[in-house]
């Protein structure tokens, strides 16, 4: 009979990865996994999340979440639901409404200027807040989308006969508009603007399938000479998915997710070698209603997943090392913001697409008291012999200290062999740590590396193999480091 052999995974850093074949996969990368984080090689379970607001709002959508700074660090999260629009606390405090009968089925999107909040939904007045009082601005145009740029208020899609225009104040004067302050973005194209982006470079304009440079050194009528740029045939279709990254604007178009920073459109969701999620983002049935934000070096983007029809799942990209995850909620996510003041730390801010209820995320180990259940599913592997069975022996996980149960599931030529090994810190027999020392009266130290150890089976044979890793327990500081499969290649089979 031959040798035993092994192969171990000591590198789970590719992350997620739903284009490649997943049979040709590299050993580290996943096509599925849910709620897990990959850190310096290991595979953690992700953190969890607690309510904002004690009570629901009610049944409508969050339309929009916006933390309004001051010069004086004066902060104010701006929330819109229900045509009203309030102001919360970082307490999970929310005040009074600031304004109502706004239409409660639009979006807002806001800007800062010169310390005062400029909120606009496309239908209701362009609002003025200065942190007191609020104000409409009755000359703007009822743009869709708003943003500040050389010193004026811009707003675009302006419906329904101006869905391709650019408008915007004038100088320093947000309340006043010029009857020539516009622009005509490709009006015959047969498409429509879809979201604003300010870059040093200019200003950008996306539509469905298009994006545009609006740019200057004036923009008064009489001195003007805006420049139009068409940049690429690549347009943002979910304008809830802009969001700035540094210099550069990240966003989601028709076929995956790209970045601009005024010189080099990148593609994020796929790789040159073919590596991505495209695949997972092009079944989603809703990509209009997409949500994007970038937290810290991060950017997450909220979608629903194939056969769903709210926005339960997000995909999250490391923006240093390119490796893109998925987590999965019990909830759907309308509206997002990060609270990345000076007088704030990066919490994470978002609200639910069916009821006024506002959720903290990557905070506490459960999702507002329910368990997370995650796991990291390997390749279908034939361990480099696919005319040879296997018989399977024995598989080790390798974990940073003793943590809680892992339960390990397999599945042996695609379904004909399947069970699951639990594998437990708690087991003495066949128990090693990397430099531990076992204790007085056998107790183990778990402060140390630890590899666990458990015997598939007997009689469990097959030519392929495929592991689905779940961690279903807290193992925020107890992540898995490897995974070591054991087993006995037999003759060669015939067929």
């Amino acid at each position: 009979m031959s040798e035993e052999m092994v192969k171990e995974i000591a590198n789970f850093s590719k992350g997620l990865d739903t284009d490649t074949d997943p049979y040709a996969l590299p050993d580290g990368a996943t096509p599925d996994c849910a709620n897990v984080r990959f850190g310096s090689g290991s595979i953690m379970r992700r953190l969890g999340c607690t309510k904002y607001n004690v009570a629901s709002l009610g049944a409508d959508a969050v339309r929009g979440i916006y933390p309004y700074y001051k010069a004086d660090d004066t902060r104010k999260i701006m929330i819109t639901w229900g045509g009203y629009l309030y102001t919360g606390a970082k307490d999970g405090t929310i005040g009074a409404a600031i304004k109502s009968g706004l239409n409660a089925a639009s979006d807002f999107t806001f800007t800062v200027w010169l310390d005062k909040c400029y909120i606009t939904n496309g239908i209701d007045p362009v609002m003025q807040y200065d942190g007191a009082t609020i104000t409409d601005l009755a000359n703007a145009r009822k743009g869709k989308y708003i943003a500040d740029y050389m010193e004026r208020i811009f707003v675009a899609n302006v419906g329904p006969d101006m869905q391709s225009f650019v408008w915007w104040s004038n100088l320093g004067d947000p309340a006043t508009w010029d009857a020539f302050n516009f622009a005509r973005i490709a009006t015959d194209d047969g498409d429509v603007i879809t979201g604003l982006a300010v870059l040093p470079v200019g200003l950008l304009v996306f539509k469905n399938r298009s994006t545009f440079m609006v740019y200057g050194d004036s923009f008064d009528p009489a001195t003007s000479n805006v420049q139009i740029r068409k940049l690429f045939s690549v347009g943002c279709v979910a304008p809830k998915t802009i969001a700035h990254y540094g210099t550069s604007v990240i966003w989601l178009a028709q076929d995956g997710v790209y970045s601009y920073d005024g010189g080099s459109l990148t593609k994020l969701s796929s790789r040159p070698d073919g590596s991505g999620i495209d695949t997972l983002i092009r079944k989603s049935p809703r990509p209009s209603a997409a949500v994007g934000v970038v937290r810290q070096n991060e950017y997450w983007l909220f979608m629903t997943p194939f056969g769903g029809t709210q926005n339960t799942e997000a995909y999250i990209l490391d923006l240093k090392t390119g490796v893109w995850t998925r987590d999965v909620r019990a909830f759907s996510v309308g509206a997002a913001a990060v609270l990345d003041g000076r007088v704030d730390s990066g919490e994470f801010l978002v609200g639910c697409e069916d009821q006024g209820q506002l959720y903290w995320l990557e905070t506490g180990t459960t999702d507002d008291g329910t368990n997370i259940s995650a796991y990291w599913k390997s390749k279908q592997d034939i361990f480099g012999m696919p005319g040879h069975a296997k018989m399977w022996r024995r598989l080790a996980i390798g974990q940073k200290k003793s943590g809680p149960a892992v339960a390990v599931d397999y599945v042996i030529d695609y379904g004909a062999v399947a069970g699951t090994i639990n594998v437990q810190s708690t087991q003495g027999l066949g128990c090693w740590g990397d430099g531990g020392t076992w204790g007085d009266g056998g107790t183990w130290n778990a402060a140390v590396p630890i590899r666990l150890i458990q015997s598939f089976p007997q009689g469990v044979i097959g030519r392929a193999a495929q592991f689905n890793i779940r961690m279903n327990d807290d193992v925020s500081d107890s992540g898995i480091t490897s995974m070591s499969i054991f087993y006995r290649p037999k003759r060669q089979l015939k067929g």
